[in-house]
């Protein structure tokens, strides 16, 4: 399982470091209100996403690994046919959903709409690549993308700063992605093969669209009943920890969900690989999530701007824990209703985790701030993971942990331990020099002590390694 990381780890790592440039592009160019205008914009288009596309990319993920070649050219034509037909009510939640907030104008309509079909395509035809392990291919598009929504949108928000334009260059940087992914694909409707589909992914298109909304929910809120400017921090700091903390577990995900896929219909293999999966998963996100907190203050004054800090750094911290539960859930708990076709049940968990994230946001909100809009998604997040752990483990599915989960801990406290005495030490330090020297030690501290617990073997396998050498 570990040398399967290597197949996308590298660019998923550039691409982590490409978001936080074009963040920083963003910034640069739009004032923080303009900005929370576009987190607006960015939260209608992803929840319509989800609804409208998503749910058919995590069906494919799921069956197509195991299915033979005659399933799989069916399930490919089918999912885009689909795809295709829910574009059109897509773009009309698009016009509702600026209306509504009072951000229609045809330019936004028009660049908005361009950047949503954009994506689904784009998403689709990189998974597509990753599930038929074109590597190379997946590699060029997934850095074309990346690359190009830096250039594209520092080159025309420099000459014409807005949030059109700003917009208009993510979508041109995926249409330009999509050239070196293209490939044929027959658009066809196989009946029997859709009802397998909706049997399957309806229940994820319910409740996918429902968490697309609730957990941007907190952002609706703060622009209506605090301000722009708010939202545009507050935005800043999530779409910044979503996109870096996604990415890393999609690091471990992409490669190796496939390989679970494929061991669905054995209980006892899939659970020890379940396992594995975890211990991979927890070794690798849990001391990039302390190491992205200790960092933070540095990292928002290279990367956004002092301005970005008003509201203190605390807020930062506590968006990184809910970002990193949120897909703690998806990228491990929710597998175990997937692997025993029990998906019916994530409406009812994402319902009850948007009632309870609404409910704190309606309280807490006028006397907290954006404070309060973050402990709200925080809290509801972690309801969130409970449930759907307490459902699973009812239908009979096991969460399996060894002692690795253990040794990761103890190494991340390790880490931990030693950054806080560096900062004590040193806390006056430039921030470039601040985020390299944490950095170095943190890696640092981190492996040895992952070498000396022996977690996951990797001792064993370097000496053996040297040993054969």
């Amino acid at each position: 399982m570990i040398a399967s990381l290597f197949k996308y780890a590298p660019v998923q790592v550039f691409s982590s470091l490409c978001l936080f440039a074009l963040i920083a592009v963003q910034t640069r160019f739009l004032s923080v209100e303009s900005y929370g205008v576009l987190a607006i914009v960015m939260v209608f288009l992803e929840a319509i996403r989800a609804i409208s596309s998503q749910w058919l990319v995590v069906t494919l993920l799921r069956f197509y690994p195991a299915a033979n070649l005659q399933e799989k050219a069916k399930l490919v034509s089918t999912t885009c046919f689909a795809s295709l037909v829910l574009s059109i009510p897509a773009l009309i939640a698009i016009f509702i959903g600026l209306y509504f907030y009072d951000l229609f104008s045809v330019e936004v309509f028009i660049s908005s709409s361009l950047l949503l079909l954009m994506k689904i395509a784009y998403i689709y035809k990189v998974e597509l690549c990753r599930l038929e392990e074109n590597t190379n291919k997946y590699r060029k598009g997934v850095l074309i993308n990346s690359l190009m929504s830096i250039i594209i949108s520092w080159v025309m928000l420099y000459i014409w700063p807005g949030i059109t334009t700003a917009i208009i260059s993510l979508a041109l940087s995926n249409l330009l992605s999509l050239f070196v992914l293209n490939d044929s694909i027959k658009f066809k409707f196989e009946s029997e093969t859709f009802k397998n589909i909706i049997s399957y992914g309806l229940p994820i298109m319910i409740s996918g669209g429902m968490i697309a909304i609730g957990s941007r929910l907190d952002r609706l809120f703060i622009a209506k009943n605090i301000g722009l400017e708010e939202t545009g921090i507050y935005s800043a700091f999530s779409n910044t920890l979503m996109g870096v903390i996604s990415l890393v577990f999609m690091v471990v995900s992409l490669p190796l969900y496939p390989e679970l896929a494929r061991s669905a219909n054995d209980k006892y293999e899939l659970l020890g690989k379940h396992q594995n999966y975890l211990d991979i998963l927890f070794a690798i996100t849990l001391p990039s999530l302390i190491g992205i907190c200790v960092i933070s203050e540095p990292l928002v004054k290279i990367f956004l701007s002092q301005e970005y800090l008003t509201q203190g750094i605390e807020l930062f911290w506590i968006l990184a824990v809910s970002v990193y539960i949120y897909n703690f859930k998806i990228h491990y708990i929710d597998h175990g209703l997937q692997f025993i076709n029990k998906t019916k049940y994530f409406p009812y968990v994402a319902f009850i985790s948007i009632l309870i994230n609404f409910l704190l946001l309606y309280f807490t909100l006028n006397y907290l701030g954006v404070y309060g809009a973050g402990w709200a998604i925080l809290i509801s997040n972690t309801m969130g993971i409970v449930l759907t752990m307490l459902i699973a483990l009812h239908f009979g599915y096991r969460y399996k942990v060894g002692i690795n989960f253990i040794k990761v801990i103890l190494s991340c406290g390790l880490m931990l331990l030693v950054l806080v005495l560096k900062e004590k030490s040193y806390p006056n330090l430039e921030s470039w020099i601040d985020i390299l020297m944490s950095i170095f030690i943190g890696v640092s501290v981190y492996s040895i002590s992952m070498l000396s617990f022996n977690a996951m073997k990797v001792r064993d396998i370097l000496l053996k390694r040297v040993v054969a050498k």
